[in-house]
């Protein structure tokens, strides 16, 4: 188990205030050390004592902003919808990389209530920074029936999590978080906390509470949100707002970006709500890579106001693409000199661009040129196949490239198993 720096008890006080007149809520009760026999932890949970870590609280000191900015709080950003009743709530996201620039705890999380209600069923990725160097965690809890429970599961940076939320018709929570990375997965259904309203739904990055306020925000980078839902339907479907983390000052530590139809947001580190931000993107140099390589290039930039970027990409070899966190990958089959311009966009909308050329030459062992799919057996989802396998779909050749069965040339992430050698 990780060295949990210890942490005062914190009496919870949340003031909402919207249109600058304050609307007090009641301060949550302190979480009991000692769960009810009810929601009794997990045999496999490491329970973290709750006068060594306060649970991740509901939304503090929340500010509604002019109707075109994010909303504000002293510890969350991300999204959260509320004002109605919710019975689920799912996101994905990948665990990223901190730097422990600040002596605190940031959390990733996926949940229900927290705001509006004087409970919280939770569950997602931690990084505590309390060492000086940073330690994940994966937890759980339904507050205040249960302190912090520590999955033991191992969690690192770069695992992809995906976490979903749900109220149960019989009254329960079932609390689903999977690393697909390391294979675990944890389905976890426990009881109804006290005042348990499924009053919010949230998808959120926070800055854990200690003593009468919130802990310094260790340097989280940026963590990209995708595919998140709220009751099976979209994030604008929900009406679900988006919140930018601030310090005691106003300042935004924590800038939150727009979500796309999808699900799809990022939640950066520092202040991405500053006018004026300048974006500059790292060019990689021209580029020269063998027909039938993967590719695997990530651009990097730098916004001046330490906001989040999101990048795309025109020019691309056929066959690649690039993720929103800057990563090029896909299958480099088709020979020729591509004019390639990345461009990094932050949340204010303020961008910057680099172009190379990227040159994809024959290889020193081409795959057999395709002649027609004559001859040629279909790919079948039931079959295996190994490396050298040549096979036939959507009208082009197929090389395997790996050990696979059921994984369908083209599909996304394919390349790694499948490499197209053009029309046949």
């Amino acid at each position: 188990m990780r060295t949990v720096r210890s942490l005062s008890t914190l009496l919870l006080a949340l003031a909402v205030v919207l249109g600058g007149s304050a609307a007090a809520q009641a301060a949550a009760p302190v979480a009991s050390a000692h769960p009810s026999a009810a929601s009794r932890p997990r045999p496999d949970a490491v329970t973290v004592p709750v006068q060594n870590l306060k649970h991740f609280s509901h939304l503090l000191n929340a500010r509604r902003q002019a109707l075109t900015a994010n909303q504000t709080s002293t510890n969350w950003a991300g999204y959260a919808a509320t004002g109605s009743s919710y019975t689920t709530v799912t996101s994905s996201w990948v665990e990223p990389q901190v730097s422990c620039t600040s002596d605190g705890i940031v959390a990733f999380w996926i949940g229900l209530d927290g705001w509006g209600s004087t409970s919280v069923e939770q569950d997602g990725t931690g990084v505590d920074c309390s060492n000086g160097s940073p330690e994940p965690f994966a937890w759980w809890e339904t507050y205040p029936a249960n302190a912090i429970q520590e999955y033991n599961e191992p969690v690192a940076a770069g695992d992809s999590l995906t976490s979903t939320v749900t109220y149960e018709t019989n009254g329960r929570y079932d609390l689903v978080l999977t690393d697909s990375t390391r294979g675990w997965t944890e389905n976890n259904v426990v009881a109804k906390p006290s005042g348990a309203e499924n009053a919010s739904a949230e998808v959120i990055a926070e800055a854990v509470t200690s003593g009468n306020g919130v802990s310094p925000l260790p340097n989280f980078g940026s963590i990209h949100f995708t595919g998140s839902t709220v009751d099976n339907g979209t994030l604008q479907a929900a009406d679900a707002q988006a919140i930018d983390m601030t310090n005691s000052s106003g300042t935004v530590i924590a800038s939150t970006g727009a979500a796309d139809g999808s699900g799809d947001f990022t939640v950066g580190y520092g202040s991405g709500t500053t006018t004026g931000n300048t974006v500059s993107v790292t060019a990689p140099g021209n580029q020269s890579s063998a027909s039938g390589a993967a590719a695997d290039l990530q651009i990097s930039g730098t916004d001046s106001g330490g906001a989040a970027l999101s990048y795309t990409a025109t020019g691309l070899p056929p066959k690649t693409s690039i993720s929103p966190s800057g990563l090029i990958t896909g299958a480099l089959n088709t020979a020729g000199s591509y004019q390639v311009t990345v461009t990094a966009t932050d949340p204010t909308g303020a961008s910057g661009s680099a172009s190379f050329v990227w040159t994809v030459g024959s290889g020193t062992n081409p795959p057999p040129p395709p002649t027609s799919c004559t001859g040629l057996a279909a790919w079948s989802a039931g079959s295996s196949y190994v490396p050298g396998d040549l096979v036939a779909y959507n009208g082009d050749q197929w090389t395997s490239t790996w050990y696979s069965t059921g994984a369908t040339p083209g599909a996304a992430g394919s390349w790694a198993v499948w490499q197209d050698d053009g029309a046949c």
